[in-house]
Protein backbone atom coordinates (compact mmCIF):
# COMPACT_ATOMS: atom_id res chain seq x y z
CA UNK A 1 0.00 0.00 0.00
CA UNK A 2 1.11 3.60 -0.45
CA UNK A 3 2.53 5.31 2.37
CA UNK A 4 -0.18 7.96 3.48
CA UNK A 5 2.07 10.05 5.02
CA UNK A 6 3.43 13.53 4.54
CA UNK A 7 7.29 12.85 5.36
CA UNK A 8 8.13 16.35 6.45
CA UNK A 9 10.89 14.73 8.13
CA UNK A 10 12.35 15.18 4.54
CA UNK A 11 12.50 18.61 4.46
CA UNK A 12 15.76 20.08 3.73
CA UNK A 13 17.05 17.01 2.63
CA UNK A 14 18.35 15.22 -0.40
CA UNK A 15 16.63 12.54 -1.79
CA UNK A 16 16.77 9.89 -4.58
CA UNK A 17 13.53 10.67 -6.94
CA UNK A 18 12.22 7.57 -8.75
CA UNK A 19 9.44 8.08 -11.56
CA UNK A 20 8.02 4.54 -12.37
CA UNK A 21 7.77 3.11 -15.77
CA UNK A 22 4.90 4.35 -17.60
CA UNK A 23 3.34 0.66 -18.14
CA UNK A 24 2.97 0.17 -14.23
CA UNK A 25 0.30 3.16 -14.12
CA UNK A 26 -2.19 0.81 -16.34
CA UNK A 27 -2.07 -2.14 -14.22
CA UNK A 28 -5.08 -3.19 -11.86
CA UNK A 29 -3.86 -1.95 -8.18
CA UNK A 30 -3.26 -5.15 -7.10
CA UNK A 31 -1.06 -6.00 -10.22
CA UNK A 32 0.81 -2.31 -9.76
CA UNK A 33 0.92 -3.03 -5.78
CA UNK A 34 2.79 -6.37 -6.70
CA UNK A 35 5.15 -4.96 -8.89
CA UNK A 36 6.16 -2.11 -7.09
CA UNK A 37 7.00 -4.35 -4.34
CA UNK A 38 9.07 -6.01 -6.45
CA UNK A 39 10.82 -2.88 -7.55
CA UNK A 40 11.93 -2.01 -4.11
CA UNK A 41 13.14 -5.60 -3.36
CA UNK A 42 15.39 -5.46 -6.43
CA UNK A 43 16.42 -1.42 -5.41
CA UNK A 44 17.37 -3.34 -1.74
CA UNK A 45 18.97 -5.90 -3.29
CA UNK A 46 21.46 -4.19 -5.86
CA UNK A 47 22.61 -1.49 -2.42
CA UNK A 48 22.37 -4.52 0.44
CA UNK A 49 26.35 -5.35 -0.58
CA UNK A 50 26.87 -1.99 0.23
CA UNK A 51 27.60 -0.22 3.27
CA UNK A 52 25.03 2.41 3.08
CA UNK A 53 21.80 2.93 5.34
CA UNK A 54 18.79 3.74 3.45
CA UNK A 55 15.18 3.74 3.57
CA UNK A 56 12.83 3.46 0.41
CA UNK A 57 9.21 5.32 0.75
CA UNK A 58 6.30 5.22 -1.56
CA UNK A 59 4.86 9.22 -1.76
CA UNK A 60 2.17 9.57 -4.13
CA UNK A 61 3.33 8.15 -7.06
CA UNK A 62 6.85 8.02 -6.74
CA UNK A 63 9.48 6.10 -4.58
CA UNK A 64 12.11 7.92 -2.69
CA UNK A 65 15.01 7.00 -1.48
CA UNK A 66 16.53 8.24 1.30
CA UNK A 67 20.17 8.12 2.78
CA UNK A 68 21.69 8.62 6.14
CA UNK A 69 23.48 10.94 5.68
CA UNK A 70 21.60 11.95 3.26
CA UNK A 71 24.68 12.14 0.48
CA UNK A 72 23.41 10.01 -2.43
CA UNK A 73 26.85 8.51 -4.22
CA UNK A 74 26.67 8.97 -8.05
CA UNK A 75 27.88 5.65 -8.82
CA UNK A 76 24.39 4.38 -7.01
CA UNK A 77 22.13 6.50 -9.13
CA UNK A 78 23.75 5.15 -11.84
CA UNK A 79 23.86 1.60 -10.84
CA UNK A 80 19.82 1.83 -10.39
CA UNK A 81 19.74 3.54 -13.54
CA UNK A 82 21.44 0.42 -15.61
CA UNK A 83 19.94 -2.25 -13.74
CA UNK A 84 16.73 -1.73 -12.59
CA UNK A 85 13.91 -2.22 -14.88
CA UNK A 86 10.45 -0.49 -14.26
CA UNK A 87 12.01 2.61 -13.56
CA UNK A 88 11.33 5.38 -16.37
CA UNK A 89 13.66 7.79 -14.83
CA UNK A 90 15.63 9.16 -11.50
CA UNK A 91 16.43 12.29 -10.00
CA UNK A 92 18.23 13.44 -7.10
CA UNK A 93 16.69 16.23 -5.51
CA UNK A 94 16.09 18.31 -2.93
CA UNK A 95 12.97 18.31 -0.58
CA UNK A 96 11.30 21.30 0.33
CA UNK A 97 7.53 22.39 1.52
CA UNK A 98 5.50 23.32 -0.97
CA UNK A 99 3.98 26.88 0.23
CA UNK A 100 4.77 29.45 -2.85
CA UNK A 101 7.07 31.36 -0.47
CA UNK A 102 9.64 28.11 0.70
CA UNK A 103 9.72 27.04 -3.53
CA UNK A 104 10.31 30.64 -4.31
CA UNK A 105 13.25 31.10 -1.48
CA UNK A 106 14.99 27.43 -1.79
CA UNK A 107 14.23 27.29 -6.01
CA UNK A 108 16.07 30.79 -5.86
CA UNK A 109 18.97 29.02 -3.49
CA UNK A 110 19.10 25.70 -5.71
CA UNK A 111 19.42 27.89 -8.83
CA UNK A 112 23.02 29.73 -7.75
CA UNK A 113 24.16 25.78 -7.94
CA UNK A 114 22.83 24.86 -10.71
CA UNK A 115 23.44 27.39 -13.37
CA UNK A 116 26.64 29.37 -13.87
CA UNK A 117 27.09 33.36 -14.80
CA UNK A 118 26.32 34.69 -18.88
CA UNK A 119 23.95 31.28 -19.24
CA UNK A 120 20.26 30.72 -20.43
CA UNK A 121 17.96 28.49 -17.92
CA UNK A 122 14.24 27.89 -17.90
CA UNK A 123 12.23 26.54 -14.65
CA UNK A 124 9.83 23.23 -15.74
CA UNK A 125 7.34 22.28 -13.23
CA UNK A 126 5.08 19.19 -12.43
CA UNK A 127 2.01 19.74 -10.37
CA UNK A 128 -0.18 17.37 -8.37
CA UNK A 129 -2.22 18.47 -5.24
CA UNK A 130 -4.54 21.61 -4.45
CA UNK A 131 -2.27 24.65 -3.98
CA UNK A 132 -3.21 28.45 -4.23
CA UNK A 133 -0.90 28.76 -7.29
CA UNK A 134 -1.08 27.61 -10.66
CA UNK A 135 1.97 25.52 -12.70
CA UNK A 136 2.88 28.32 -15.14
CA UNK A 137 2.43 31.11 -11.94
CA UNK A 138 5.17 29.58 -10.15
CA UNK A 139 6.95 28.97 -13.14
CA UNK A 140 6.68 32.37 -13.85
CA UNK A 141 7.39 33.54 -10.35
CA UNK A 142 10.61 31.48 -9.54
CA UNK A 143 11.82 32.58 -12.89
CA UNK A 144 11.57 36.21 -12.33
CA UNK A 145 13.08 35.90 -8.76
CA UNK A 146 16.23 33.77 -10.34
CA UNK A 147 16.45 36.83 -12.72
CA UNK A 148 16.85 38.90 -9.32
CA UNK A 149 19.38 36.95 -8.05
CA UNK A 150 23.35 37.67 -8.26
CA UNK A 151 24.02 35.41 -10.81
CA UNK A 152 25.50 37.85 -13.59
CA UNK A 153 24.39 37.50 -16.79
CA UNK A 154 21.38 34.96 -16.80
CA UNK A 155 18.49 35.00 -19.18
CA UNK A 156 15.55 32.99 -19.95
CA UNK A 157 15.64 30.35 -23.24
CA UNK A 158 12.33 28.00 -23.03
CA UNK A 159 13.34 26.55 -25.83
CA UNK A 160 16.75 25.54 -25.70
CA UNK A 161 18.61 26.29 -22.66
CA UNK A 162 21.83 25.86 -21.49
CA UNK A 163 20.39 24.99 -17.99
CA UNK A 164 17.06 23.84 -16.43
CA UNK A 165 15.18 23.70 -12.94
CA UNK A 166 12.74 21.10 -12.31
CA UNK A 167 10.06 21.29 -9.61
CA UNK A 168 8.10 18.41 -9.05
CA UNK A 169 5.29 19.84 -6.42
CA UNK A 170 3.16 16.67 -4.80
CA UNK A 171 1.16 16.97 -2.39
CA UNK A 172 2.65 18.94 0.87
CA UNK A 173 6.23 18.11 -0.71
CA UNK A 174 7.97 20.12 -3.59
CA UNK A 175 11.03 18.37 -5.18
CA UNK A 176 13.91 20.93 -6.86
CA UNK A 177 16.07 19.05 -9.04
CA UNK A 178 18.35 19.93 -12.07
CA UNK A 179 18.65 16.80 -13.73
CA UNK A 180 16.65 14.16 -15.01
CA UNK A 181 18.70 10.60 -15.63
CA UNK A 182 16.89 8.05 -17.89
CA UNK A 183 15.80 4.66 -16.40
CA UNK A 184 15.19 1.21 -18.33
CA UNK A 185 11.46 1.32 -18.54
CA UNK A 186 9.50 -1.67 -19.01
CA UNK A 187 8.48 -3.74 -15.75
CA UNK A 188 10.10 -4.91 -12.67
CA UNK A 189 12.95 -7.78 -13.10
CA UNK A 190 11.67 -11.22 -11.77
CA UNK A 191 8.29 -10.39 -12.02
CA UNK A 192 8.08 -12.61 -15.42
CA UNK A 193 10.48 -14.79 -13.72
CA UNK A 194 14.08 -15.80 -14.94
CA UNK A 195 16.12 -16.96 -18.06
CA UNK A 196 19.26 -17.70 -18.95
CA UNK A 197 20.72 -15.59 -21.44
CA UNK A 198 23.23 -16.64 -24.30
CA UNK A 199 25.44 -13.98 -25.02
CA UNK A 200 28.34 -14.05 -26.95
CA UNK A 201 30.78 -11.11 -27.70
CA UNK A 202 28.68 -8.58 -29.96
CA UNK A 203 26.14 -6.08 -29.37
CA UNK A 204 22.95 -8.38 -30.62
CA UNK A 205 23.05 -11.00 -27.98
CA UNK A 206 23.60 -7.97 -25.30
CA UNK A 207 20.07 -6.40 -27.26
CA UNK A 208 18.10 -9.70 -26.69
CA UNK A 209 19.20 -9.69 -22.96
CA UNK A 210 18.28 -6.10 -22.56
CA UNK A 211 14.94 -6.51 -24.19
CA UNK A 212 14.06 -9.45 -22.68
CA UNK A 213 15.47 -7.30 -19.13
CA UNK A 214 12.71 -4.38 -20.37
CA UNK A 215 9.77 -7.03 -19.97
CA UNK A 216 10.16 -8.04 -16.47
CA UNK A 217 12.50 -11.41 -16.98
CA UNK A 218 15.87 -11.70 -14.80
CA UNK A 219 18.72 -12.54 -16.86
CA UNK A 220 21.22 -15.11 -15.95
CA UNK A 221 23.97 -13.89 -18.13
CA UNK A 222 26.21 -17.25 -19.83
CA UNK A 223 28.73 -15.71 -21.47
CA UNK A 224 30.38 -17.78 -24.43
CA UNK A 225 33.94 -17.08 -25.06
CA UNK A 226 35.10 -17.38 -28.80
CA UNK A 227 38.68 -15.52 -28.33
CA UNK A 228 37.78 -12.20 -29.25
CA UNK A 229 40.36 -9.37 -28.31
CA UNK A 230 37.13 -7.07 -26.72
CA UNK A 231 35.89 -9.91 -24.75
CA UNK A 232 36.20 -8.47 -21.72
CA UNK A 233 34.40 -5.02 -22.48
CA UNK A 234 31.06 -6.98 -23.40
CA UNK A 235 32.49 -9.20 -19.88
CA UNK A 236 32.34 -5.60 -18.06
CA UNK A 237 29.30 -4.48 -19.98
CA UNK A 238 27.38 -7.68 -19.07
CA UNK A 239 28.34 -7.26 -15.31
CA UNK A 240 27.45 -3.10 -14.93
CA UNK A 241 23.87 -3.79 -16.67
CA UNK A 242 22.89 -7.69 -16.18
CA UNK A 243 24.02 -9.29 -13.46
CA UNK A 244 27.52 -11.54 -12.60
CA UNK A 245 28.02 -13.90 -15.44
CA UNK A 246 26.37 -17.32 -14.57
CA UNK A 247 28.74 -19.38 -16.23
CA UNK A 248 31.85 -18.87 -18.99
CA UNK A 249 31.51 -21.38 -22.00
CA UNK A 250 34.73 -21.82 -23.98
CA UNK A 251 34.16 -21.92 -27.36
CA UNK A 252 37.69 -22.99 -28.55
CA UNK A 253 37.08 -26.71 -28.69
CA UNK A 254 34.14 -25.79 -31.12
CA UNK A 255 36.14 -23.32 -33.66
CA UNK A 256 38.95 -26.62 -33.78
CA UNK A 257 36.53 -28.72 -35.02
CA UNK A 258 33.81 -26.18 -37.51
CA UNK A 259 36.20 -23.39 -38.50
CA UNK A 260 37.08 -24.40 -41.83
CA UNK A 261 33.00 -25.63 -42.57
CA UNK A 262 30.34 -23.92 -44.31
CA UNK A 263 27.28 -22.39 -42.23
CA UNK A 264 30.19 -22.22 -38.86
CA UNK A 265 27.39 -19.74 -37.91
CA UNK A 266 24.60 -21.72 -37.50
CA UNK A 267 26.32 -24.63 -35.98
CA UNK A 268 28.17 -22.16 -33.65
CA UNK A 269 24.27 -20.78 -32.96
CA UNK A 270 23.29 -24.92 -32.49
CA UNK A 271 26.41 -25.41 -29.63
CA UNK A 272 25.51 -22.79 -28.29
CA UNK A 273 21.63 -22.77 -27.83
CA UNK A 274 22.17 -26.63 -26.83
CA UNK A 275 24.58 -26.11 -24.19
CA UNK A 276 21.93 -23.36 -23.00
CA UNK A 277 19.23 -25.74 -22.87
CA UNK A 278 21.66 -27.96 -20.60
CA UNK A 279 21.78 -24.55 -17.98
CA UNK A 280 18.22 -23.85 -18.40
CA UNK A 281 17.35 -27.85 -17.29
CA UNK A 282 19.27 -27.85 -14.83
CA UNK A 283 18.39 -24.71 -12.88
CA UNK A 284 15.69 -23.67 -11.51
CA UNK A 285 14.68 -21.49 -14.95
CA UNK A 286 12.26 -22.69 -17.56
CA UNK A 287 13.27 -20.69 -20.63
CA UNK A 288 16.25 -19.15 -22.37
CA UNK A 289 16.66 -16.18 -24.18
CA UNK A 290 18.64 -16.49 -27.64
CA UNK A 291 19.11 -13.57 -29.86
CA UNK A 292 17.09 -13.09 -33.29
CA UNK A 293 18.05 -10.83 -35.63
CA UNK A 294 16.37 -10.57 -39.07
CA UNK A 295 19.56 -8.04 -40.74
CA UNK A 296 19.99 -5.98 -37.73
CA UNK A 297 23.65 -4.71 -37.11
CA UNK A 298 24.96 -6.70 -39.77
CA UNK A 299 23.83 -9.89 -38.41
CA UNK A 300 20.97 -11.94 -39.91
CA UNK A 301 19.06 -15.04 -39.54
CA UNK A 302 17.06 -17.15 -42.19
CA UNK A 303 13.58 -18.92 -41.44
CA UNK A 304 14.93 -21.90 -42.83
CA UNK A 305 17.96 -21.63 -39.88
CA UNK A 306 15.59 -20.57 -37.64
CA UNK A 307 12.93 -23.39 -38.04
CA UNK A 308 15.61 -25.87 -38.01
CA UNK A 309 17.31 -24.64 -34.60
CA UNK A 310 13.38 -24.45 -33.11
CA UNK A 311 13.24 -28.45 -33.93
CA UNK A 312 16.01 -28.98 -31.86
CA UNK A 313 14.85 -26.60 -28.50
CA UNK A 314 13.39 -29.27 -26.15
CA UNK A 315 13.12 -26.38 -23.74
CA UNK A 316 10.80 -23.09 -24.30
CA UNK A 317 13.57 -20.22 -25.91
CA UNK A 318 12.72 -16.80 -25.88
CA UNK A 319 13.76 -15.21 -29.33
CA UNK A 320 13.04 -10.99 -28.83
CA UNK A 321 12.95 -10.39 -32.67
CA UNK A 322 15.54 -6.95 -33.22
CA UNK A 323 14.30 -6.71 -37.13
CA UNK A 324 14.00 -3.07 -37.05
CA UNK A 325 14.44 -2.15 -33.68
CA UNK A 326 15.76 1.49 -33.77
CA UNK A 327 14.85 1.65 -29.78
CA UNK A 328 17.14 3.08 -27.00
CA UNK A 329 19.95 0.84 -26.62
CA UNK A 330 21.66 2.66 -23.67
CA UNK A 331 25.41 1.71 -23.54
CA UNK A 332 25.42 -0.58 -26.60
CA UNK A 333 26.63 1.93 -29.55
CA UNK A 334 30.00 1.98 -27.87
CA UNK A 335 30.56 -1.94 -28.33
CA UNK A 336 32.38 -2.45 -31.39
CA UNK A 337 30.36 -3.99 -34.77
CA UNK A 338 32.86 -6.64 -35.24
CA UNK A 339 31.46 -10.08 -35.79
CA UNK A 340 32.06 -12.12 -32.41
CA UNK A 341 34.53 -14.39 -33.68
CA UNK A 342 37.90 -14.03 -36.40
CA UNK A 343 36.85 -16.99 -38.39
CA UNK A 344 33.56 -14.89 -39.85
CA UNK A 345 32.96 -11.54 -41.34
CA UNK A 346 29.45 -11.54 -40.46
CA UNK A 347 27.26 -13.41 -37.99
CA UNK A 348 24.66 -14.65 -40.93
CA UNK A 349 22.78 -18.40 -39.74
CA UNK A 350 22.10 -20.07 -42.81
CA UNK A 351 21.20 -23.80 -42.64
CA UNK A 352 23.39 -26.64 -43.72
CA UNK A 353 22.29 -29.01 -46.77
CA UNK A 354 23.13 -31.66 -44.08
CA UNK A 355 23.63 -31.17 -40.09
CA UNK A 356 26.65 -32.88 -39.38
CA UNK A 357 25.21 -34.65 -36.10
CA UNK A 358 28.55 -36.70 -35.42
CA UNK A 359 30.66 -33.26 -35.46
CA UNK A 360 28.34 -31.98 -33.19
CA UNK A 361 28.26 -34.27 -30.85
CA UNK A 362 32.01 -34.55 -30.62
CA UNK A 363 32.58 -30.69 -29.69
CA UNK A 364 29.74 -31.28 -26.73
CA UNK A 365 31.86 -33.46 -25.14
CA UNK A 366 34.73 -31.98 -25.32
CA UNK A 367 32.99 -28.18 -24.27
CA UNK A 368 33.13 -27.65 -20.62
CA UNK A 369 32.18 -24.73 -18.01
CA UNK A 370 34.78 -23.26 -16.28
Amino acid sequence: MEDKQTHSELIGKNVLLIRMGGELGIKSRRTRRRMIGLLRANIKELMKARDLSFSILDFRGRLLIAFNPPVIPRHIIRQIARQISGISSLSQAFVVGSSEEEILTNGAQKASEYFPPHSSFAVRVRREGLQSFSSMDIAARLGSKILESNIPGLKVNLTSPQGEIFLDIRGELTFIYSEVISGIDGIPSTSQGAAIALIRPNANSMLSAWLMKKRGVKILPLFFKTGKNSEDIFIKFVEANFAPVHSFIDLEPFFKVFKNLNNLCFYCQLICETISQYYTSEGSVQAFISPTCFNHKGESISLEALSALESQANIAGLRPIQFGFHGKEPSLEPLDTIPCCSYQKKLEITLPEQINYEKIKLVLEKIKPQ
